[in-house]
C-alpha cells in the first residue's frame, strides 16, 4: 500500500501558506497572452509559454458540468492561468464538448476526452508527466481516465477542487423528489445522473484499491459557504435541509464530506470560505496547489 507520509505537506507550515495566500490574493498577476486552439482539437488549448518557461512543469485544467475550457482565465473572470503562468507552468485548458459548449457528459464519455486529448497535449510539450487540477464533476472524469492502467502514469499529481468525489446528495434530489424542478430548468442529464451517490459510491469501490497502490498522489480543497452566487445561494439551503439535522458545511452543490478522498492515497489541503465556484479561482486555489507541489519530491 502506497505509504501516506508521501503525501504529507508538514514541510509547508500553516503560516507560510498563509501568507502566501494573502500575498497572493493582494498582488494579482497580470494576464498573459490568450490561450490558443490547438489546429486538429478545437477543444484543447494551450497557455502561452511563460518566459524562462520552455521546459517548466505542465499543469492541465479540467472543467466540470456546465463548464468549458474558458472558465480558468479572464474571459471568465478567472485568474487561475494567470497564476500558472505567472509561477512558470505551461498549461493546457480542455472542453469535454468538442464544440466548447457547457459538458453535461456522463464520467464514461468525459474519461474518453481525456483519452484523446491529453496525450496529444503531452506530445505538443513534449513531456510524460503532468499536473492535472479539475473542478467539480471534472474531478470525477479524471478519476475516470487514470483508472485505466493506461493513463495513470501521466499524472505527477491530481489536484480536485469541490469534486463531488463520493457523489452528490443535489444529484440524487435530482432523481428523486426534485426531478420535476431539476427537468424544468434543463439538469436532468448524464452528467447529473453520473454524479449520484448510489453511482459513484459504486465507482469508488473500483477505483479506490487501484489508486491506494497507483502512487499518484491526489489532494482535495472544498468551500464551505454557498453565498456569493446566484446558483448556490438557491441550491445551497436545499443541500442543507438534505443532509441531516446537523448539515456540514457545503460550498452550494458539494457538501463537504462529499469532496473528500480516503487518506489511503489523498491528502485534503484545506477548505476555502467560499462558494463552489468560488474554489476553482486561482487567487483562492493555486495558493494550495503552488505550495503543495513544492513540498512533493522532485
Amino acid at each position: 500500500m502506497l505509504r501516506s507520509r508521501r503525501f504529507r505537506w508538514g514541510a509547508v507550515s500553516c503560516v507560510s501558506l498563509l501568507l502566501f495566500a494573502l500575498n497572493a490574493r493582494a498582488q494579482s498577476p497580470p494576464e498573459p497572452p490568450p490561450p490558443i486552439a490547438d489546429l486538429n482539437h478545437l477543444n484543447l488549448f494551450y497557455g502561452a509559454v511563460p518566459p524562462n518557461g520552455a521546459h517548466g512543469d505542465v499543469m492541465v485544467f479540467v472543467p466540470g458540468f456546465l463548464e468549458d475550457a474558458f472558465m480558468w482565465w479572464d474571459i471568465e473572470g478567472n485568474d487561475m492561468y494567470a497564476y500558472a503562468y505567472q509561477a512558470g507552468y505551461r498549461t493546457a485548458f480542455l472542453s469535454m464538448n468538442t464544440l466548447n459548449l457547457p459538458d453535461n457528459g456522463s464520467i464514461a464519455a468525459d474519461g474518453r476526452v481525456l483519452e484523446n486529448l491529453v496525450p496529444v497535449l503531452m506530445k505538443h510539450y513534449g513531456v510524460s508527466r503532468v499536473y492535472m487540477i479539475a473542478h467539480s464533476k471534472g474531478g470525477l472524469n479524471v478519476e475516470s481516465l487514470l483508472a485505466n492502467r493506461k493513463y495513470t502514469s501521466m499524472a505527477k499529481a491530481v489536484f480536485t477542487l469541490s469534486a463531488p468525489n463520493q457523489g452528490d446528495a443535489l444529484a440524487d434530489w435530482c432523481y428523486g423528489g426534485g426531478v420535476l424542478v431539476c427537468g424544468g430548468l434543463g439538469l436532468i442529464s448524464p452528467a447529473i445522473y453520473d454524479m449520484q451517490i448510489p453511482i459513484v459510491t459504486a465507482l469508488r469501490a473500483q477505483w479506490d484499491p487501484y489508486f491506494a497502490k497507483a502512487g499518484v498522489p491526489f489532494y482535495t480543497l472544498s468551500g464551505n459557504t454557498w453565498n456569493g452566487n446566484v446558483i448556490t445561494d438557491v441550491t445551497g439551503p436545499i443541500l442543507a435541509s438534505m443532509t441531516g439535522p446537523n448539515p456540514p458545511p457545503n460550498d452550494g452543490v458539494v457538501t463537504h464530506p462529499e469532496s473528500l478522498l480516503p487518506a489511503s492515497y489523498a491528502v485534503e489541503l484545506g477548505v476555502i470560505n467560499g462558494n463552489h465556484f468560488d474554489v476553482a479561482q486561482g487567487h483562492n486555489a493555486f495558493p494550495f496547489i503552488q505550495a503543495q507541489i513544492n513540498a512533493l519530491p522532485h
